[in-house]
């Protein structure tokens, strides 16, 4: 109850970059890792989608993958103008993960969300807040200071408003999940 917002970043100079390529040959030929791997997809974005409180991801380098999707999940980003999203599945012949397909339609237009994911094309955080994928670029040694006075902003307000926009705004990717 006392927790208003949370910032996550990254540790060293990705934010989370990188898969287990071992993971991705199980997942594309063993139909039992894929529905592990797909139900616990769907139990992650449902967690991300139910947390009370804002998510702020503070990007201080890749976020690639996994990275990619945790960001379409969060609520507010916040990129270094040094670090980059990327969603490579298509390159490793996998299908993109679930969080990007139910965001990424909704933030970017569809030809651009296609164009990043048949390509795996990087993505740097000018652009990626000039079309939607991030609130704001900012040089890196700022990137914390920016997301924890966006998290005091946001911890300012009611929580009740808070929480329940959030609610609001995120029942339209519930309903995709569902």
């Amino acid at each position: 109850p006392d927790i208003r917002a949370v910032v996550i970043t990254g540790k060293g100079k990705a934010f989370s970059a990188g898969g287990d390529f071992q993971h991705f040959v199980a997942t594309a030929s063993d139909r039992e890792v894929a529905r592990t791997t797909i139900d616990n997809g769907r139990a992650f974005i449902e967690a991300m989608l139910d947390i009370p409180v804002p998510v702020i991801a503070a990007v201080n380098g890749a976020a690639v993958g996994f990275g990619a999707s945790l960001l379409a999940l969060s609520d507010i980003v916040i990129m270094a103008e040094t670090s980059f999203i990327a969603e490579p599945h298509a390159n490793v012949g996998l299908v993109i993960g679930d969080a990007i397909s139910i965001t990424w339609p909704f933030v970017l237009s569809l030809h651009k969300a296609k164009e990043l994911v048949f390509t795996g094309e990087r993505i740097y955080a000018t652009e990626a807040v000039s079309c939607g994928l991030a609130n704001k670029a900012v040089p890196p040694g700022e990137l914390m200071e920016v997301a924890f006075a966006m998290a005091e902003k946001i911890v300012a307000q009611p929580r009740s408003a808070i929480t329940g926009s959030k609610q609001l705004l995120n029942m339209y990717s519930r309903a995709v999940v569902e």
